[in-house]
This record gives structure tokens, sequence and C-alpha cells, in this order.
């Protein structure tokens, strides 16, 4: 018995379907869509249009299907749970009988399979008299009492068509029978389309399986893959209940194409068959060919993938990628294609970003994602992810093959879609409309002190991003992006910097607490930013969390600013050389402070800049001369760079000090000459590599202000001598330490330190540029 519902089930599935896409006519809507594979695709049309007005704010209102709005009155009390089951009832057929209330231009494409399921299981509590009224949407067609069988002028029935008069033949070099009903001669047109998609096709995808057909069979009578080229009111040749109910969903062919599974060929494995509507042009015809095979293929891995809602995303997506690969190869604009991700009445891809990748208003646009997978990882990516849905969902087969986590936050930075973002979709695809933008991504001039990160849709959903393009004014002087989601794994965020005219390339910072902008620096000077935030999970929204935030702040950041200067004197009785630095001008900034941390202690990193090693002297019977050039990286956690440099100063009722290190190693030779014989010239680095390595010194107070300034020396063969006391107490407690460090080069190796550096207050005006243009 159990068995027998489950049929019951599924035909009563085919024909809600069907009886949506009649009410979606009853309602007289311009049916414009592209596909209808596995059955009719919604019409772009069917999503109801974003307003005008919502574009421009942060947070569009979602349009609510009747199914929402049903279930927030049985919600509120306002009906009964039985009362709830007969209104969606009525609202899969869009039945005169469904409340106003209830009414939306948004159709739910799977709500038919969840109310009928639900009625199943429910069926032992309802009562006598919801039956009765459920009675007419779950009886068989054929039944009188079936709502097939009422009669309504809204549903417009497809017209039955006998399955004979249908000619065919096989395509020379493919394995594809095309058919028509009407003349060999009107086959002349789909040949050489078929022949010519079939010679590409396999660069991207695999063929079909092969067909059970059979001599005995008037339209399926041979193994070939069948296609049927028909006109939009056809019905299906191979579907026996077309003969006795013309408004099953299997008689209504849609705008362009349905494929359907045949006999399954093993537990999850089946060929297929293709209905094409030959009521477009060439190139769409030809689009729609390359659509339905991909279609037909993915059947060969798992047939039941499209009656998966969480995996339509998958089916469609990845058969739109193979239409657009096979339409590029074969030298044509693939514009339907491109379509699914221009704004069509709010359903194309770029103006749903903010929405989960696998939801139902970009489900043919997300041939976008696929199109990324391929340039990352190469063409037979989308086999491979159907190799793996053979034994995991959609989603979980994609998850599989391209990590949601690595590859989902570069998605939603290439959908940035202009410069500076590299290998952007037309850098691979010359005729990819190249003004295409994400919808809510209004530009935010002159921000506020304070601005949140705010998506058009929050918590942001599982499989989509939100941007946050920011330009800042001149009166802006230091910015500050405070990253809340570091602590997320799910969570990401990429930024796109402008350095006054410069456009840097995205910059992953995902996992940075914060970056802050002194743009009174000239490498500092932020002119606009980009934000990304993009959320990776496959299944879940972000969990409620405090949300990224930028400052906008009138006032710059305060900076350390002076000189050093160093000299190292190697002088025994084999060598008498110095390497002198000269006056270096430095610059240091001060790193965010984290939680928790002293309000007194200030730590700070050397900003990028350069300086020179001159060298001159005798190394044992070889003379040194020459200049070596240093070049700073600037602020970084890796300290085994060559150049680098930190700074730590601790205020009044503390220690009072400061202290630095600036690895100053060579990045260019000297020359040693050595006569000989033979006489060498030899170009080696310098032995200085330090331009400041001073563990303490005090503070020094002018007045108001603060000053580091003194002059050390470092002895390179006794370095206890040359700590301040505090860090020689410490080190005597370490006499092994002190025992390892040696004391063979005591008084032959001595750096000599001088330093001047005082803050700034970072209030000052924008430097000029002066760089050439």
């Amino acid at each position: 018995m159990a068995a027998v519902r489950r049929v019951v089930i599924s035909l009563l599935m085919l024909l809600v379907i069907a009886a949506i896409v009649s009410a979606v006519v009853g309602r007289a809507r311009r049916s414009t869509d592209t596909k209808s594979s596995f059955g009719v695709r919604p019409a772009p049309e069917a999503v109801a249009p974003t307003p005008a007005s919502t574009a421009s704010t942060d947070k569009p209102t979602p349009v609510q299907t009747s199914e929402d709005l049903i279930a927030t009155a049985f919600k509120a009390g306002r009906i009964t749970y039985e009362q709830s089951l007969l209104a969606r009832a009525y609202a899969l057929y869009d039945d005169p009988r469904l409340s106003t209330e209830f009414r939306s231009p948004v159709i739910d494409w799977e709500a038919g399979t969840a109310l009928f399921i639900e009625i199943d299981k429910k069926e032992a509590m309802l009562s006598n008299q919801a039956l009765t009224d459920l009675a007419p949407f779950r009886a068989r067609p054929n039944d009188p009492i079936s709502i097939f069988n009422r009669p309504r002028a809204e549903v417009l029935k497809a017209q039955n068509r006998p399955a004979t008069g249908w000619e065919s033949r096989k395509v020379q070099g493919t394995n594809v029978r095309i058919w028509i009903k009407g003349t060999q001669a009107q086959l002349d047109r789909f040949g050489p389309m078929v022949a010519s998609v079939w010679s590409v096709y396999a660069a991207f995808f695999p063929y079909p399986i092969n067909d059970a057909g059979g001599t005995s069979s008037a339209i399926n009578p041979d193994s070939a893959i069948d296609l049927y080229f028909m006109n939009g009111g056809d019905s299906d040749p191979r579907a026996d209940i077309c003969a006795g109910n013309g408004n099953d969903i299997r008689c209504i062919l849609g705008s362009h194409g349905i494929t359907w599974p045949t006999e399954p060929t093993g537990a999850l494995s089946s060929s297929a068959y293709c209905l094409i509507n030959m009521q477009h042009s060439d190139d769409e015809v030809l689009g729609t060919i390359a659509h339905e095979l991909a279609h037909a293929a993915q059947m060969k891995y798992d047939y039941r993938e499209h009656d998966m809602p969480g995996s339509k995303w998958l089916t469609e997506g990845s058969a739109t990628w193979v239409e657009h690969r096979v339409l590029k190869r074969l030298r044509k604009i693939p514009t339907m294609v491109y379509s699914h991700l221009e704004n069509q009445q709010a359903v194309g891809m770029f103006d749903n970003l903010h929405r989960s990748l696998d939801d139902r208003y970009h489900w043919y646009g997300t041939w976008l994602f696929f199109n990324y997978a391929s340039m990352e990882l190469g063409d037979g990516i989308v086999k491979t992810i159907w190799e793996k849905a053979s034994s995991l969902s959609g989603t979980a087969a994609v998850d599989r093959v391209v990590p949601f986590k690595d590859h989902f936050p570069r998605f939603a930075v290439r959908n940035w879609n202009k410069d500076p973002v590299p290998d952007q979709y037309k850098t691979r695809d010359d005729t990819f409309p190249p003004d295409l933008k994400p919808l809510f991504a209004d530009l935010i001039e002159d921000p506020p002190l304070k601005k949140e990160l705010l998506a058009p849709v929050e918590p942001l959903p599982h499989l989509a991003s939100a941007y946050f393009p920011f330009k800042f004014p001149s009166h802006i002087r230091r910015v500050t992006v405070e990253n809340m989601y570091w602590d997320m794994d799910d969570a990401h965020l990429w930024a796109i910097r402008r350095i006054r005219q410069d456009w840097q390339q995205p910059e992953d910072w995902s996992k940075d607490q914060q970056h802050t902008f002194c743009r009174d620096l000239m490498e500092e000077d932020l002119s606009e930013l980009v934000l990304i935030v993009s959320n990776s999970n496959p299944a879940s929204a972000l969990p409620p969390h405090p949300r990224p935030r930028v400052l906008s702040e009138p006032v710059g950041c305060p900076f350390i600013k002076g000189w050093a200067h160093a000299t190292l004197r190697l002088k025994d009785s084999t060598n008498d050389a110095t390497y002198d630095s000269g006056r270096v001008e430095l610059r240091f900034k001060p790193r965010p402070t984290a939680p928790g941390e002293p309000a007194d202690v200030v730590e700070y990193d050397l900003l990028p800049g350069g300086m020179t090693w001159n060298a001159y002297g005798r190394i044992g019977n070889c003379t040194i001369c020459g200049a070596a050039g240093v070049t700073f990286d600037g602020p970084g956690n890796d300290t085994s760079r060559l150049a680098w440099g930190y700074m730590k100063v601790t205020g009044v009722g503390a220690a009072n000090d400061h202290a630095f290190i600036v690895q100053a190693g060579t990045m260019s030779p000297i020359t040693k000459t050595c006569p000989g014989p033979p006489r060498q010239v030899i170009k080696e680095p310098p032995a200085a590599s330090k331009l400041l390595l001073i563990t303490s010194a005090p503070n020094t107070n002018e007045g108001d202000s603060v000053v580091f300034k003194g002059k050390q020396t470092y002895d390179i063969g006794d370095p206890l001598a040359s700590v301040s006391p505090g860090y020689l107490e410490a080190l005597k407690m370490m006499p092994k330490m002190r025992e390892a460090l040696g004391t063979a080069l005591k008084g032959r190796a001595i750096y000599t330190f001088e330093w001047e550096l005082r803050p700034q207050n970072g209030a000052g005006t924008p430097p000029p540029d002066t760089r050439r243009r």
C-alpha cells in the first residue's frame, strides 16, 4: 500500500507542476523563460520585480510566497492547521477560492512536493472534512473528483496530439536521432545543428548513455538519444499520460526545452530523451540542444538529482555552463546564457549575489560559478563534480570538488567584475557583458564616523556575498577597518584598496582583526576601498555576531618620525673596517591596540623606507669600499626579513622608556679587493646588519613634549655589557646563555647607535603628490 501511495504522490507532483504552469499562463504573464529542463522552468516574471526604490536601500524587502503568507497566518492563529493545508492546495492550483490575503506573484516550485508528503504523513490525524476537501487535489487525474476535471476558464489546456505522424533520422557522426512531427525535409534544418554541437560537446561534458529503445517502438526504435523538435504546444510523444490529460507537465513543452529520464539502467543511472522547442532562432536552438544533452548526460550519474530542490542549481547551472562553452567553441555569442546574469525582473545572478547560490532566484545564473571553477581548475571540473554526485547530493558534490571555503570568497571577489580584479570573466570570454556588477553595491561617499557592514539580507545567507564600496573625501585622515568576523571560519572579508589614484590587488583580510590607514602618509593615502563579505557555509547563514565596520576619522594617525645613525667598527690586529649608515630617516606607525593590553604601552612598526651602508677600510689584506642599499619592507609579521623595524614605548607611570630594533640587512653588495696573487675582486654583503638595537633608553621630556633620543654602544663580543641594567639582571640569571655567547670578539666589533625621534600628531594636511603623471 505504501508503494502505491508513493506512486500516487509522484504522479501528483507532476500534475501539481503542470497546474502551476497553467496558473501562470492564466495570470497573463509574459513568458520569456529561456530553458525548461527536467520540467517547466519558472519564467523570470514569476518572481516579483524588485521595486526601483529598493535598489537604493541597505536592505531589500523580499517578496513572500503564498506558502510564506499562509505559514505566517497559521503561526499567528488566524487559521487552523487544516485550513492552512487547504489554502496551500488552493495556492498550488491558483484556485479562485484562495483568499486574496494569501495570493503572491512569487511561485514556490517545491511547495507541491512538501504539501502532499505532509498530508500523507498526517492523514491519520486529519478530520474527515479536511480529507474530503483535499481529496480533489490528491486524486488521480482520471478520477471524476480530480481538480483536473473541474472546469475553469483561467486554465489553458494544452492540445493533445497523437504520437503519430512523426518523422526521424539518425544524424551522421553522432548517437542522436532527431524527430519532427512533419516531413523529412523539415529535419534538414536540425541535422547540421546537432552534428556541430556533438562535435565539440565532449570537450566539456560526457555524452549521454544509450537509450533503451527497440525496433518494435514507432517513437523510440533504437539506442540513439532522441531529440524531438516540437512547437510550444505539442505533446510529449513518449508520455502516455498526455493522451488522457493535456494539462500534465509532460504535455507542456515550455519555452525552450525539457529533458526526461528513460527507464533506469541501474540504481541511479538512466538515459534520457529531449524535447526541443524549434520556434526560436538557430543560435538559440543550438544552445538548447547543448543544454538538454547535458541534462541527458547528468542522468547517467544520478537521475534523481533533478527531483531535489537543493540540487536544482547544480543541474541547471552546470547544463547552462555546457551551453555556454559549446556556443563559444562554435563561435556563437551565448546571448541567452548571459541573460541569466542580468536583471530579468530581479532574478538575474548579479542582482541576487546577496542570496544563497542554491536559491531559486538564480538557478540558471549559477552557471557563473561553474564558469569560475573551470577558469581556476579546468573544463573537466564539471564532469568531476557529477562523478561525485553519484554518491553525494548536489551541493555536497560541488563542495567536495570545489571546496567552498577556498573558492567561494574568490568567486565573490571575481563578481566585482571590474579592475583591479585579476583574471576577470572578460579575460577568458571576449563577449562577456563588461558592465555587469552587484546590484546592491551603492557607493558610500563621505561615510559616517562608524559604518557597519550590513548586508542586503541579514544574517548573510549561506553561499552569499555582499559588497561595500567606499570613497573617502580629503577631510577623512584616518580609516580603520575592524573585522569582527576574524574568528569565524565561514565568514570572509576581502578588500580592494585604492591608494591615491592606484588600485591595488585584492587582499584576503579574513583573519586580520584590524587595518588602519594613516592618510597623512603617502603610501597609506586611502582614497577608495571595496570590502567584500561572503559566507562559504554550504547550508547555514552566518550566526549572530558583531559585524565588521569602518571607522572614518578627520584626525590622522599619531606616528613617530626622526632619524638614526649607526656605525659598526671592526678593529683588531688584522682588521680595520668601518660600516657607516649616515643619517637615516625613520617613521614608525602604531600597531592596533588589542583588548586587554596596557594603555601605557604602545608598539610601533617601521614604515617603508631605505638607507645605505657605506663601507671602507681593510679586512685582512683586502680592502673594502662601496655602498650597499637597503629597503625597509614596512609592517609585517615575518621577522626573518632582511629589513624591518619595531619600537616599543612605555609611558609615564611605568618604566617611562623606549626600545628599538631596526634590522637593516643588506640587499646589495660592496666591493672587496684582495691583492693576490692572483688579484681578486669580490662582491659581498657588508658585515653590518643593524641600524638600531636598543634594549632600553629613557624617554626625554622637553616641555610638554616627549623625545626619544640617545647614543649607545653595543659590543658584539660582550652583549651583556651593552644592555640596560634591568635586562642585565635578567641575563645574569642564565649563566649558560652568557657562557654560550662567548667573549672571543670582545672589544673587536662595536656598534655605535645614535637616534632622535619625536611624536607627530597626525593632524596635518595631505602631503602633495609629487609623482610625475
